[in-house]
């Protein structure tokens, strides 16, 4: 086991330090690409240990719910008891937690298009439903809907009191 954590640790920073470090650009015509090259980052960094700026974190989401993350930045006045949120991961997903991406696939309908992040967490399956939208040319997230609690922006809006 814990040799293929090493194994795991080692090709996601090894990934990391080919992209140059922190920032990589995610700049896919299709939206499900876009999710993928995201979703393969965010699992690097979970596998190095590493974090992400804020600017770069807020890169990757519309305007919109920028301003809902800037809205409910500090405030501790709504946060439930228990589980933090790992923003790409969802519920309870701390730290060095072991992720793996399953699969990336679109779900489409008249209206809204989703794209479904199949992951194991600890060894057990889990998804998240992710919303890209076009905006100024680039495919951005405008909310994550986790298979547990409340989706991102929810959450965001209560802790900014909206």
């Amino acid at each position: 086991m814990r040799r293929r954590y090493f194994i795991k640790t080692m090709l996601a920073t090894t990934a990391l330090a080919l992209c140059g470090g922190a920032a990589i650009a995610i700049d896919a015509d299709d939206p499900v690409e876009f999710v993928r090259a995201l979703y393969a980052r965010e699992v690097a960094r979970q596998a190095a240990g590493t974090s992400i700026g804020e600017a770069e974190f807020l890169e990757v989401f519309t305007r919109e719910t920028r301003q809902i993350w800037l809205a409910g930045r500090g405030s501790t006045v709504n946060i439930p008891a228990g589980p933090i949120l790992n923003v790409f991961f969802g519920w309870g997903v701390l730290p060095g937690h072991a992720v793996a991406l399953q699969d990336v696939s679109a779900v489409r309908s008249p209206r809204v298009l989703t794209v479904v992040v199949a992951l194991t967490i600890r060894g057990e399956p889990h998804q998240v439903s992710v919303l890209p939208v076009k905006q100024d040319g680039r495919w951005r997230v405008s909310n994550i809907a986790y298979d547990r609690g409340e989706d991102f922006v929810a959450f965001r809006r209560r802790l900014s009191g909206h």
